[in-house]
């Protein structure tokens, strides 16, 4: 229950790092031209357009919620921290685990990795990528699975996620997790509904070890981390040392926001650093 919760909270941090407005007070409309590679710029809300006592009413909701069960919030704006604030025991430079968040990050690296030649397009077929496994069930329709249908959870796995997450918890309880999502059975053709399926993602990871020969770890922290200034990460891995692509990605809310803003300046036509999403994630919008 805690990490969903943290999830949430995460994922409605991005949203108002990428462009929360406000009618009180001067709206700003500036778009920085600087990549907070070794910090934020700080400055107070009403510079930035917004209201501080609405934020001060949030922050005391959720110190005095029992059931917020909230890390930290940071709110930024412009480009500029407005707010920041961690809850006992999470002081700053904590790491968070930001659980399903992490289907973000794995999903920009698959568009890093097709900018960059390691794959050529979201089309290539999912098991093409798998030539040395032996995989059970293997049918018409596990065999037409392509990249996109595992971008965007449409690959048509029998994959239990409701009311728990049953499949991926099989499948971390397996000796081998890629092997395991290779061989779950197919309930209908790939593309056909949207199931979410955290084994899925997993195997996304899978494919970036077979494509670049390094990690995704060893992968993001060099054409992604680095250039965006993100150092302190912890990235657990399966028992054959696959980097977890659904999920427990660990880092902190300074770098978390990094993603968000990436994407900002990305949708506003700033250069900044958004070279390392270039056309990919103008066509798609995955995970």
């Amino acid at each position: 229950m805690r990490s969903l919760i943290v999830s949430i909270i995460a994922i409605a941090f991005l949203v108002l790092v990428v462009g929360y407005s406000s009618s009180v007070g001067r709206a700003v409309h500036e778009l920085p031209s600087y990549w907070p590679t070794n910090g934020w710029r700080t400055s107070t809300p009403e510079e930035q357009g917004i209201d501080s006592e609405t934020i001060a009413a949030l922050i005391e909701y959720l110190r005095d919620y029992d059931g917020s069960q909230v890390d930290s919030l940071m709110i930024i704006r412009n480009g500029y921290v407005i707010a920041e604030v961690y809850f006992y025991p999470f002081i700053k430079g904590s790491k968070h685990d930001v659980a399903s968040v992490t289907k973000s990050f794995t999903s920009t690296l698959i568009g890093i990795a097709i900018d960059k030649g390691y794959i050529s397009d979201v089309e290539k077929h999912a098991l093409d990528f798998f030539p040395d496994r032996t995989i059970a069930d293997l049918d018409a329709n596990k065999q037409a699975m392509t990249l996109e249908h595992l971008l965007t959870m449409q690959t048509g796995f029998e994959c239990i996620a409701e009311p728990a997450e049953v499949t991926l918890m099989e499948m971390v309880n397996s000796p081998d997790w890629v092997q395991f999502t290779l061989d779950l059975p197919m309930a209908e053709a790939p593309g056909k509904s949207y199931v979410y399926c955290g084994s899925g993602a997993h195997l996304l990871s899978a494919i970036l070890g077979q494509v670049t020969d390094m990690s995704t770890l060893e992968f993001a922290q060099e054409h992604m981390f680095e250039p965006l200034g993100i150092s302190d990460v912890i990235w657990p891995n399966d028992p054959q040392g696959v980097n977890r692509g659904y999920g427990d990605l660990c880092i902190t809310i300074d770098d978390m926001a990094k993603l968000g803003y990436l994407y900002f300046t990305k949708e506003n036509g700033k250069d900044s650093r958004s070279y390392l999403i270039h056309g990919y994630a103008r066509r798609h919008t995955y995970m």
